[in-house]
């Protein structure tokens, strides 16, 4: 361990100088990322100075640890982690001004008082764990007035499979023109902080603080909505980093902000025409509703009174019913229309746009989760057409009955007001509460759905593993959250769904009694006060449906928002590529094919910007015909080289060849017809044996899927089974064994003569006798081949191995040339193996 010795640094800003990789994701066991010697401690103080808590210096205990933590010391800055406990050897002090320091824990006292703030930031929700960082930042600039999307946001603040860094929401916070600053304090000097902040919680999450007074702590989780902890709660969980903000010189309020009507329009596009005669049988339904209790109030003052003819009322009123019926039926089938229409083109368009987007998207979501997503398009085309829309043309028949209400009446037209809007903020007030619960209570519902098909879909590696037991507590987990978010929710919905009785009854009673003193006075027939009475109900109606309709609206906008996330995604940039190049037959010098040669230079390539980047600076040339092999230890960056070569990944930094020139300048079409990649993992689907390999291309010969099935050691086998190759694969391949189903894959690879053939592990199911025969195989077609394989048998005879170590070139050279050097990676992964 490094000599002990302390270095003073005055800070003004610490974390924005800084390279600390404290990695947050959701609500993942504690545990924070950071380069740090478990015997180094941080010791940060302060002192104060005109009644604010201000970071005057920072104690190192270590150079060493000082380095990791920053990228490059400059004067007048210092890195910043947590101020709590990080596991110091032995309890020790040291004075700063009017604090101490106890095993790096500030024991400074609390100042007298306690501020009581309190702010409402705007809630955006993560979408995954890894994200939580991002949407706490796109709170804060929805708070000052910048609304981004959170798809942006990602990128900002450098997402990624380990999550974000403090350091990498403070440059995303300069980006937008916040300035910024992070602090390392305790919890109860937070209240002397100007508002909103974002708090470091349990080393793994972020949180944004929006108030506090002498109990609480109000807090806006991106993962569950807004929270309220007691004090001693929110100092167990908080991590000791807050991050403040404030709007700078350069800072620009704009964007479009989140909201319903903004969705719906790009739901509706194409749909227009459709709700235009919704609307239409909709106006024609209002008018024609008030023949009722114009006739009913004529048929009490002039025919039950009066004894006058009634037949041409009766009339009236059957007239008016046929109408009535036949425009609602009218109604009623434009509005199915349009929810067929919504559900048919949103799953087209969801599902294709699913497919066009980078791989890293579906890397950070659960399957069950994006598959719900879709799958609500037919809830959102439901509470759509059968709730929202009918509810628009509802309110506007209830402003021509309030027009109606105020000519028979002005004094009753304010009653029934007053009980509208007595309605409206009781049930806007519960509205409000119950969007933070619904918006988590689809988020919980989402992950309890993607881990239930996880648990399902690898069932037997669970039980083999003896692992089934652990993975039913971690869904026994999710699902108590879902259930408590959804109690949570439900709690609400029994006190809304009382509401509409009570403002019934106070309705009845306040009409009734103020109405019945007016035709006792003589100021109103009794016939006018009947037609009043129905023509409020029929103006409240709509007004009860629309507030009653906020559960349903919250649901809508949480769909949209979840779907918003796949809209918003970029697509891949290959994919983009693609859809502008030319439909006919793709050729490149004349030719169908690339000639196989390949070329890397200088790639760098990581998955997260503001971290070290996985492959540096690497160089490779394979010629066409040529077997090259890559090595290493576990996590040295040999399947992410093979992506990257394959496409699936874009590099940082630069340039991949093929037969010479840069993918970017080879049709994709042409591409695809050479390159072919065989993974690790095996992907069967349920399907036959012949769909399975051709991926349902038709035009592939069977002549072309006999001889891929003969050079992968398959085809005997298939035709053993009953069905031949139109023998059905159950999804996963469960009915093939393991060594079966990576054959499938090698033939899958081989049906379309590919130039250039990727091979990660992609025979290490495989006996020896087989993986012979299948490498013998290869060598007659010719195919160029990369292979990636932790097994070294399987590239002894390969014309040059490459060995990687932590993404860089450690050795290269033939089996016999590294095994020379004994000393080297090579070397020590045979006598390990």
């Amino acid at each position: 361990m490094p000599d002990r010795h302390r270095n003073r640094h005055p800070v003004s800003d610490c974390l924005p100088a800084t390279g600390a990789t404290i990695a947050a994701r959701g609500q993942n066991p504690p545990g924070i990322r950071t380069a740090m010697h478990p015997a180094w401690t941080l010791r940060p103080a302060f002192h104060r100075c005109k009644d604010k808590f201000t970071l005057c210096h920072v104690q190192y205990t270590s150079d060493a640890f000082r380095a990791a933590l920053c990228v490059a010391p400059q004067p007048n800055s210092a890195a910043i982690g947590p101020s709590s406990r990080l596991a110091s050897p032995a309890p020790r002090r040291s004075r700063c001004s009017r604090g101490f320091i106890h095993d790096g824990v500030l024991g400074m006292k609390a100042a007298a008082g306690t501020n009581k703030q309190r702010i409402s930031t705007p809630i955006v929700l993560q979408v995954h764990a890894s994200e939580c960082g991002a949407a706490c930042l796109g709170s804060i600039l929805g708070y000052f007035g910048r609304w981004v999307p959170l798809t942006e946001l990602r990128e900002k603040c450098e997402v990624s499979r380990d999550g974000s860094s403090a350091a990498s929401i403070v440059r995303a916070a300069r980006h937008y023109g916040l300035e910024c600053s992070g602090l390392g304090l305790r919890a109860d000097q937070l209240q002397r902080l100007p508002l909103p902040l974002i708090v470091f919680w349990q080393f793994s999450h972020f949180l944004v603080v929006e108030g506090f007074d002498s109990r609480n702590f109000y807090l806006n989780d991106p993962s569950t909505g807004r929270r309220k902890l007691s004090a001693e709660e929110f100092a167990r969980g908080y991590s000791g980093i807050a991050l403040r903000f404030k709007p700078g010189p350069d800072f620009k309020p704009g964007g479009e902000r989140p909201g319903l009507f903004r969705q719906l329009h790009t739901l509706l596009a194409g749909s227009w025409g459709v709700l235009t005669w919704v609307i239409a049988c909709g106006l024609m339904l209002t008018l024609l509703a008030l023949i009722v209790p114009a006739s009913l109030g004529v048929f009490v003052d002039d025919v039950l009174e009066d004894r006058g003819p009634w037949g041409g009322l009766v009339t009236a009123l059957l007239g008016g019913g046929v109408l009535v019926y036949i425009l609602a039926l009218l109604k009623h089938r434009f509005l199915k229309r349009l929810a067929v229409r919504i559900s048919v083109t949103g799953y087209s368009r969801g599902l294709s746009r699913l497919l066009r987007l980078p791989v890293e998207f579906f890397e950070h979501r659960l399957v069950g989760d994006l598959t719900d997503r879709v799958s609500s398009i037919d809830r959102i085309a439901r509470n759509l057409t059968e709730q929202f829309l009918v509810l628009i043309v509802d309110m506007g028949m209830s402003a021509v009955l309030l027009v109606a209400m105020s000519v028979q009446d002005v004094r009753l037209t304010l009653v029934v007001l007053v009980l509208a809007g007595m309605h409206g903020v009781l049930a806007h007030f519960l509205n409000g509460l119950r969007a933070v619960r619904s918006q988590a209570m689809r988020r919980e519902q989402g992950l309890l759905i993607g881990i239930g098909m996880q648990m399902l879909n690898h069932a037997d590696n669970l039980r083999m593993t003896g692992s089934d037991d652990h993975f039913f507590s971690r869904w026994s987990g999710h699902q108590a959250r879902e259930l408590h978010a959804r109690q949570r929710y439900s709690e609400l919905g029994s006190v809304n769904a009382a509401l509409p009785g009570l403002i019934a009854a106070l309705r009845s009673a306040a009409i009734l009694g103020v109405g019945g003193s007016l035709v006792l006075a003589g100021e109103m027939t009794l016939g006018a006060l009947v037609a009043f009475y129905i023509l409020a109900e029929m103006f409240l109606a709509p007004i009860g449906r629309f507030l009653e309709f906020a559960e349903k609206r919250q649901a809508l906008e949480t769909d949209l928002q979840r779907l918003e996330d796949i809209s918003r995604t970029a697509e891949d940039p290959a994919l983009i590529r693609r859809s502008t190049q030319s439909e006919s037959i793709p050729t490149f010098k004349g030719r169908l094919q690339l000639a196989g040669r390949l070329e890397l230079r200088d790639v760098t390539f990581g998955f997260n910007r503001s971290r070290p980047a996985l492959i540096k600076d690497f160089n490779l040339l394979i010629r066409p015909g040529q077997r090259v092999a890559v090595v290493g230890p576990s996590g040295s960056g040999k399947s992410t080289l093979a992506r990257l070569i394959a496409g699936i990944y874009q590099p940082w930094s630069g340039d991949i060849f093929f037969d010479g020139h840069p993918r970017d300048e080879i049709p994709d079409g042409v591409l695809r017809e050479s390159i072919s990649m065989v993974d690790q993992e095996v992907v069967l689907f349920s399907a036959s044996v012949r769909d399975n390999i051709t991926l349902w291309n038709p035009a592939v010969p069977d002549e072309a899927i006999f001889a891929a099935a003969r050079d992968a050691r398959i085809h005997d086998e298939i035709l053993l089974r009953p069905d031949g190759y139109s023998t059905r694969v159950e999804e996963g391949g469960v009915n093939f064994s393991g060594g079966q189903r990576q054959r499938l894959e090698i033939a899958r690879g081989l049906v379309g003569d590919p130039t250039l053939l990727i091979l990660d592990e992609a025979t290490s199911a495989l006996d020896a006798a087989t993986e012979e025969y299948v490498d013998d195989a290869l060598r007659r077609r010719g195919v160029t081949c990369l292979i990636v394989a932790h097994r070294l048998s399987t590239v002894r005879d390969s014309d040059e191995i490459i060995v990687l170590d932590k993404g860089v070139e450690v050795q290269r050279g033939t089996h016999d040339e590294l095994m020379g050097d004994r000393d080297g990676t090579y070397y020590n992964l045979v006598r390990s193996g």
